[in-house]
């Protein structure tokens, strides 16, 4: 997230700001960058996490995926799958077209 702000932090500010945020984003520190410095092309490093439940919950609906199919998934063959991934730092296919994006390189780990 970018914004400009003159001035000095009130005590506690991440943890009041993230009272307004939707609860699959947190903000964990706030610092300074240069000012022309892009919240998306210059981050450093990003972390996502996946959740998926294999029995329905009400309360994960806005953070969480519900499979709801009768045979439940291999976790061992979902991990292989997933660690294929880390042999590529290319993802063209997984990307939109016609953006101002500067690379679709990424490095996961």
């Amino acid at each position: 997230m970018h914004f400009d702000f003159d001035g000095q932090f009130p005590l506690a500010f991440t943890r009041r700001i993230n009272k307004f945020l939707p609860s699959d984003i947190v903000i964990y520190r706030i610092f300074e960058v240069a000012p022309d410095a892009h919240a998306r092309f210059d981050a450093t490093h990003r972390a996502y996490e996946y959740h998926i439940d294999f029995v329905k919950n009400p309360f994960g609906k806005e953070t969480r995926y519900f499979y709801p199919f009768a045979h439940l998934p291999d976790p061992v063959k979902m991990q292989e799958a997933a660690s294929l991934l880390l042999e590529y730092e290319a993802f063209f296919p997984f990307c939109k077209t016609n953006t101002d994006a500067k690379t679709m390189r990424c490095d996961l780990r």
